[in-house]
């Protein structure tokens, strides 16, 4: 039998952490944890905590806890002409294959129709 306890960080920074803290726990897994980042905040000096154990831990977040890698990637020959007919608004060429009335693109958002282009050829 396995035994969980599903608590709210804010829990970890009250006084009820010495309860949490007394048991030896296998896992703990931290949502939001981009508020570790910040090592002085109660939740990370408590998760520190010598009384606070876990063998192992997994971190949840949809912020970067660190500096960020920038790789730049070409575009394909097919994104460049379909960026270069936006950015030049080329109707001819974005209409070229037209077929039963269907329309291309609409450049009146150009920035959003060249983000698009970037990231998906057909789009």
């Amino acid at each position: 039998m396995i035994e969980v306890v599903i608590t709210t960080p804010e829990m970890l920074v009250t006084e009820d952490f010495r309860e949490l803290a007394a048991i030896d726990w296998e896992i703990l897994v931290v949502d939001e944890a981009h508020r570790l980042k910040n090592h002085k905040s109660k939740l990370a000096v408590n998760l520190r905590d010598g009384n606070f154990t876990f063998k192992r831990s997994l971190l949840l977040t949809g912020t970067p806890l660190q500096e960020e890698t920038l790789i730049e990637v070409e575009l394909t020959v097919v994104q460049k002409q379909y960026y270069r007919a936006l950015y030049e608004k080329n109707l001819k060429f974005l209409h070229k294959n037209k077929k039963g009335g269907v329309d291309g693109p609409s450049l009146n958002n150009l920035a959003m129709q060249l983000r698009k282009c970037c990231n998906h050829p057909f789009l």
